[in-house]
């Protein structure tokens, strides 16, 4: 915990990934629907990411090969343990590519990309997100980054309009990029413009609100507006947020939580022992992740905040 790191958006990542666990809960376990909204969590996690990986590496940004060593030994341990409880569900068909899935890939079916954790679409999305930011974007000009957001946008804001769902299929994967190319690349021109001292003042109550009230309730046509409009205002409010040590473990448990939760709700055991559950794949997640950057020997490098999708 950095002098420098920015805790709101610790205790905002934290919040969205309850949200997105919820919203399984409700659809896995009480079986009464997904909340539907919850899906722009992601695009959440997609802008705080591009902005954390612009704050923390374009000072110096790492080769792509060394880049990717740095988010895949950031990002494995979780995934692994959200992987291994996968099995426990997962059609012993699909077995076979668990290799493919441990290296944040998708399996060679069309209609079952992610058969182990489907929330694993979209680290794959954001993995490749910052391969291009590697390969590109971070030596491009802000003025032509802003150039090419601005192209996105028409197509992006349509895409997203219409349909703004998980891509676990081969047919929901396109717009899936669209997603994360917009919000990643808004979130990298936020840092570029913004910083993570902004003058702009927004309370962060307001920002939590609105982050819930998105998450929870935003009919979809209005998604194009809740992640182009209000998501920036909550990402500027929780730089601004100085809260107390609760936001710490927020974060460092918002990305176990994320990706260990389906495959525990999938088994729809009783409740009494399903979010004991979660609570321990949480904790063993980030154990795991403790044990596996001690014996590397792996440093963090800057007083940053991961983004829940890194």
């Amino acid at each position: 915990m950095g002098k420098d790191r920015l805790l709101g958006l610790d205790a905002l990542r934290g919040i969205a990934a309850l949200l997105v666990a919820i919203s399984h809960f409700r659809g896995l376990i009480l079986e009464s629907g997904y909340i539907h909204p919850v899906t722009l969590a992601v695009d959440f996690f997609f802008m705080l990411s591009g902005f954390i990986m612009a704050r923390t590496y374009e000072c110096q940004m790492p080769k792509v090969a060394a880049f990717m060593v740095i988010r895949y030994r950031r990002l494995f341990p979780a995934l692994a343990v959200g992987t291994a409880l996968g099995l426990l569900t997962t059609d012993q068909a699909y077995w076979p590519y668990l290799p493919l899935a441990l290296l944040f890939l998708p399996a060679p079916d069309a209609q079952h990309l992610f058969p182990f954790n489907g929330p694993a679409w979209s680290l794959f999305c954001e993995l490749l997100a910052n391969v291009v930011h590697a390969a590109i974007l971070a030596k491009l000009r802000t003025r032509w980054l802003i150039a090419i957001f601005m192209a996105m946008l028409p197509g992006w804001a349509i895409v997203t309009a219409l349909a703004a769902g998980a891509a676990t299929t081969l047919y929901a994967l396109p717009q899936a990029l669209i997603r994360t190319a917009f919000a990643y690349t808004m979130g990298i021109l936020i840092y570029r413009i913004v910083g993570d001292r902004p003058n702009l003042k927004v309370p962060f109550a307001l920002a939590f609100a609105a982050l819930t009230a998105s998450c929870l309730f935003a009919p979809l046509i209005a998604y194009p507006i809740v992640i182009a409009v209000v998501f920036p205002l909550v990402m500027i409010a929780g730089m601004q947020y100085k809260p107390g040590r609760w936001a710490h473990y927020s974060g460092l448990a918002s990305y176990p939580l994320y990706v260990v939760n389906w495959p525990i709700f999938s088994l729809k055991l009783p409740v009494a022992v399903t979010l004991p559950l979660v609570a321990l794949a949480t904790v063993s997640a980030i154990g795991f992740e403790k044990v596996l950057r001690r014996q590397s020997g792996q440093v963090r490098r800057l007083p940053s905040n991961e983004s829940i999708c890194e």
